[in-house]
């Protein structure tokens, strides 16, 4: 199973309604609200319905199948994805079981274990 986690698509009706109404809450005309969302993102645009569909599709094929048990983060960069925090200690956030000095270096995982 996979999940998407798209955000501010303006092309469906739903999203239209909702930014019309922030919009003018926030003294803006929609058109605004779209380019202040958009602004958010690191491509400096919001995602399209197509684009959305194509990642569903391609999600849901064979060419996809190694992929379970996750959400697509769809948001164009405005919303980054967290480390889970299972695999932290608690402890100002090193790995379980891994006391190797970082030597100033940060911490990254991979397939092959807990990487400087």
């Amino acid at each position: 199973m996979v999940g998407l986690r798209p955000q501010d698509i303006p092309e469906t009706d739903t999203l239209k309604e909702a930014f019309e109404i922030r919009a003018k809450v926030s003294g803006m005309t929609s058109e605004q609200f779209q380019e202040v969302l958009a602004s958010k993102t690191h491509a400096r645009r919001l995602m399209t319905l197509a684009e959305m569909a194509d990642v569903a599709a391609f999600m849901a094929s064979d060419k996809a199948s190694g992929m379970t048990g996750t959400t697509v983060n769809l948001t164009m960069g405005s919303l980054d994805d967290k480390r889970p925090s299972s695999l932290y200690n608690g402890e100002g956030g090193l790995p379980r079981g891994d006391r190797a000095p970082t030597q100033g270096r940060p911490y990254r995982f991979s397939p092959l274990g807990w990487l400087h």
